[in-house]
């Protein structure tokens, strides 16, 4: 039985897939007589039920109310002050952060507090499609200024390495690629009566339901799935497309949507706890983003048997193999997406080929027990090192 103390950081257990990954690996780390702390900010829209989750797994969840996504000098300053803390009285062999914000905040309080051990995960990355150029080059700076207190960078993707390493943050051996999985059985097993869902939702057995999931931020590219489903009805009236999430955009996109004369079929969901079961009734799963560095929905499309149409940015490219498993276009063009997607729907042998193909590449590559054995291996190889 292990004694090794691990505390897991994360800005937020809010919905998505670092959230997923942090309760995930914790989880997992306490079965295998790891004992694991959470660290997070300010949560107003958890993952799930986090007293449950505790209470269930024995994990203790921090919360640290002081620590918000946007940067906040006096904010960020008394989180730093209490992370530091925290870290000198629970005194962990390992600091994993996950994240940019609290990447740099817990980074810095856990070396300070002589912590043996310090892994960061951005999950992605914000050197492009988020801010503007000074700002950018700023969190740039701030990333080469911290890897040297850093042990290992885990990046979602291969290309997610290559682009920190092409921005000069670390050298290559600084970094391990881990994918994110997800639980196959929970997919396999899950049953939908999908008439009766669409029913619910007030949409026909005949309407093609092309969906974009995520939160409603620019970064997220969904004015582009707007402008591209004012074209997609022009040759598929049946069309309807599904906005699911919330988030500061709303109603700038839905204003876009008025303006586009597409109010009629673009269908502003909000967050949802059926997220399974609206993929599962979707014809096609759409990711517009600016950047991205994983996507977990496309792995949730995927095992579903649900080709997808996304951008070629970010991590998608090792998630979504082109013209096998979906099919991705450049980033920021709404005609390329609509002609994607329009050829897809149209050409139903090409769509059941990559619904196949789909399935069978995310059962192969994309499990959760394969994601959270990495991580186990990576902090067993780091312990022995230190010792």
């Amino acid at each position: 039985m292990s004694t090794t103390k691990i505390i897991q950081v994360i800005t937020r257990l809010d919905k998505g897939g670092s959230s997923k990954i942090v309760l995930s690996l914790a989880k997992f780390l306490n079965s295998q007589g790891y004992f694991v702390k959470i660290i997070s900010g300010l949560t107003k829209n958890p993952q799930e039920d986090l007293g449950r989750f505790s209470s269930q797994t024995g994990v203790q969840i921090i919360f640290i109310n002081q620590l918000r996504r946007s940067p906040n000098l006096f904010l960020d300053l008394i989180s730093f002050v209490r992370l530091h803390s925290i870290f000198k009285k629970e005194r962990p062999q390992i600091v994993h952060t996950h994240t940019s914000k609290v990447g740099i905040l817990g980074r810095w309080a856990a070396r300070l507090a002589s912590v043996p051990i310090i892994i960061h995960m951005p999950h992605g990355h914000i050197f492009y499609g988020y801010f503007g150029k000074l700002k950018t080059k700023l969190f740039i700076f701030l990333e080469k200024l911290i890897v040297y207190i850093t042990d290992k960078i885990i990046t979602l993707t291969e290309i997610g390495k290559l682009e920190h390493i092409r921005f000069g943050i670390a050298k290559e051996d600084k970094f391990i690629s881990i994918h994110n999985g997800i639980e196959l059985d929970e997919y396999l097993n899950f049953r939908v009566d999908k008439l009766a869902k669409r029913k619910e939702l007030h949409f026909l057995d005949t309407d093609y339901l092309i969906t974009t999931i995520g939160r409603l931020e620019p970064v997220k590219g969904h004015i582009y799935f707007l402008e591209a489903m004012k074209e997609i009805v022009k040759q598929l009236p049946e069309a309807k497309g599904l906005i699911v999430g919330d988030g500061s955009l709303r109603k700038s996109l839905e204003a876009t949507a008025r303006k586009l004369n597409i109010l009629n079929i673009a269908n502003f969901l909000g967050e949802r706890e059926d997220i399974i079961e609206i993929i599962s009734i979707s014809d096609l799963i759409v990711l517009p983003s600016l950047n991205e560095g994983f996507g977990l929905v496309l792995l949730e499309a995927g095992i579903l048997g649900k080709p997808v149409v996304a951008s070629k940015v970010g991590g998608i490219p090792d998630v979504v193999l082109d013209k096998k498993t979906g099919i991705l276009v450049p980033t920021r063009d709404s005609y390329a997406l609509a002609e994607a997607i329009i050829g897809l729907l149209k050409d139903r042998e090409l769509y059941n080929d990559m619904a196949k193909e789909a399935k069978k590449w995310v059962l192969e590559n994309f499990s959760s027990d394969l994601m959270l054995s990495k991580f186990q291996n990576l902090y067993d190889d780091l312990l022995s090192q230190e010792r």
